[in-house]
């Protein structure tokens, strides 16, 4: 899978809870770490705060053909 796949996406969680789309790929030692998406990933760019629209890489079930489903 490439980095470009998941851009777009949109995220839900298991419970059908929209999140928003991957707005960015977040990598640490060459390995996906987090994904930031909707409104509050965007805005996480411009404050030093880690809420909002971060999603960890280890709270991810399972990627689709049209949406990424996470853990919540």
């Amino acid at each position: 899978m490439r980095a470009i796949d998941l851009q777009g996406k949109p995220v839900v969680t298991e419970a059908g809870k929209r999140l928003g789309h991957v707005s960015e790929i977040h990598l640490k030692g060459g390995e996906v770490a987090y994904l930031t998406c909707g409104g509050g990933g965007f805005l996480q760019r411009f404050k030093s705060s880690r809420r909002g629209g971060r999603v960890e890489w280890s709270a991810v079930r399972r990627i689709e053909a049209r949406r990424i489903v996470v853990a919540g």
